[in-house]
């Protein structure tokens, strides 16, 4: 019994400290032997297998994250349902209200608390195995990033203020079950960083689940679990809710997800389309627009159950399938396992191969290719 938690305790501090894993190893020795072998050798030193699948990663959060899309900013924002959640939604919105507005807890100002807190210096963005670090990124990568990187800015420090009041003013609990002491400014801030990662997540490899520590400079790998940190710890966060932080979170999020957001939604459909014989959530979709036809009621009605409260806003803003965990992190079709970029690069050609500019566009970089497909139909941001 005693070997595999050696052996688990071993790789963890080598994959802490950056050392190959055996999966980089044997990508570093593919590709070194490869025709290509001297050019990465000059080029990219000892591990072209980590230099590659850094390059793909910051390309993946580039035309994903950035790029002016405001959807994965929007989507970003949702997770401050999980910070009302653990607070409640007066905490939550105390936090909001002393960030924006800024002002003092306890005497003590806004800025010392976040600084303490560390939150500038931590956005929580994935890194390692996930999305690169921010801070490793090009000036023009950043700005790209800019609305993507300030909603988790505002996550963050809206969480960790709206729990450092509370616990400050003696009204928190803490992980465990012990209540905070009122005016403990340690104490406050201890409490203020376990809502902060238990709310926003701490995306750092020394919290990552062994599968992606493991996948580190295999490109395959490494590009097939690229954003998939997320679901998994919300299905975390969800599996450790407990009591009112159950009704405090589904109910905003199925307001905004609509009944895509029930978790594992699509794969269940997924599941029971082979027994019926076609996908029960298309045949509601399709049953919910012929009902609605033009009338604006009842089509403001079917976008609210469809795609929630932002679908009746401007053009519309589908967060339905992205919202909340309906797939669990499972791939939506076989082809997913090869990652995000792979998938991209093949749809955008697809689609162009068809003068499916408005898709190709879409496909390959989101941000602008769903502003221009929504200038084109009726179809949501």
């Amino acid at each position: 019994a005693g070997r595999p938690i050696a052996k688990f305790k071993k790789d963890y501090i080598n994959d802490v400290l950056g050392v190959p894993t055996a999966l980089e190893n044997l990508t570093n020795s593919i590709l070194q032997e490869s025709y290509l072998g001297g050019f990465l050798k000059k080029h990219m030193g000892d591990r072209p297998g980590l230099q590659i699948s850094t390059m793909e990663g910051n390309f993946a959060a580039i035309t994903k994250l950035g790029l002016g899309n405001a959807s994965s900013a929007v989507i970003n924002a949702t997770q401050i349902l999980n910070t009302q959640a653990i607070l409640n939604p007066i905490w939550a919105a105390r936090g909001v209200k002393k960030l924006t507005l800024g002002g003092k807890i306890g005497g003590r100002t806004i800025e010392s608390i976040l600084h303490k807190l560390d939150v500038k210096h931590d956005l929580g963005l994935e890194s390692g195995n996930g999305i690169t670090g921010i801070n490793s990124f090009s000036r023009a990568a950043k700005a790209s990033l800019i609305m993507f990187s300030r909603v988790e800015y505002f996550n963050r420090a809206s969480a960790g203020l709206g729990a450092y009041a509370k616990a400050f003013e003696g009204k928190a609990v803490n992980a465990k079950g012990v209540k905070v002491k009122g005016g403990d400014i340690p104490a406050a801030e201890i409490y203020a960083r376990e809502v902060i990662e238990r709310s926003q997540f701490n995306y750092s490899i020394a919290n990552a689940p062994n599968i992606f520590r493991r996948a580190s400079g295999s490109i395959w790998l490494s590009s097939a679990l690229r954003f998939k940190k997320f679901p998994a710890f919300q299905a975390e966060f969800i599996l450790t809710m407990k009591g009112a932080e159950h009704a405090k979170f589904w109910f905003p999020t199925l307001a905004l997800s609509g009944y895509y957001g029930i978790p594992g939604s699509i794969q269940l459909d997924k599941m029971l389309e082979p027994l019926f014989g076609y996908s029960v959530i298309n045949k509601f979709d399709k049953f919910m627009i012929e009902w609605a036809g033009k009338d604006p009621l009842k089509v403001a009605f079917r976008k609210q159950t469809m795609y929630g409260v932002l679908g009746n806003v401007g053009p519309g803003i589908d967060i339905s399938q992205r919202t909340g965990i309906p797939e669990f992190g499972f791939p939506r079709r076989l082809s997913d396992i090869f990652g995000s970029t792979a998938n991209s690069l093949y749809d955008g050609i697809k689609f162009a191969s068809q003068s499916r500019w408005a898709d190709s566009m879409r496909a390959l970089f989101p941000g602008p290719g769903n502003f221009i497909k929504a200038m084109q139909t009726d179809e949501m941001l």
